[in-house]
């Protein structure tokens, strides 16, 4: 399902009209943390989440095929994803947490 920007799953694919087309960034995570936890990650795949991170150090929700961030609400839970995911992959990114 990673198509090299993000997961294409049913809610990219079918989802409501605010979901169509739009990556959950917070599964790309989940993604990401699976890979790392199986030993099966390479790095560079990390871009595309770090690059979900806004300007004032919090992460966006969603965003679609050109790279625009979409308006989707971004949960605790989901927050938590990022620093989770973040803290397993590297050190560097717990340091953009600060």
């Amino acid at each position: 399902m990673f198509d090299g920007r993000g997961l294409v799953d049913e809610s990219y694919k079918d989802g409501s009209g605010s979901e169509h087309g739009i990556y959950q960034a917070y599964k790309l995570a989940l993604y990401l943390y699976a890979l790392q936890a199986t030993g099966t990650y390479y790095y560079g795949e990390k871009d595309n989440l770090f690059w979900s991170q806004g300007a004032n150090d919090g992460f966006h929700a969603g965003y679609d095929q050109a790279g625009a961030y979409a308006d989707l609400p971004l949960s605790t839970r989901k927050r938590v994803i990022f620093i989770v995911t973040g803290t397993a992959l590297s050190k560097a990114f717990c340091s953009l947490l600060a």
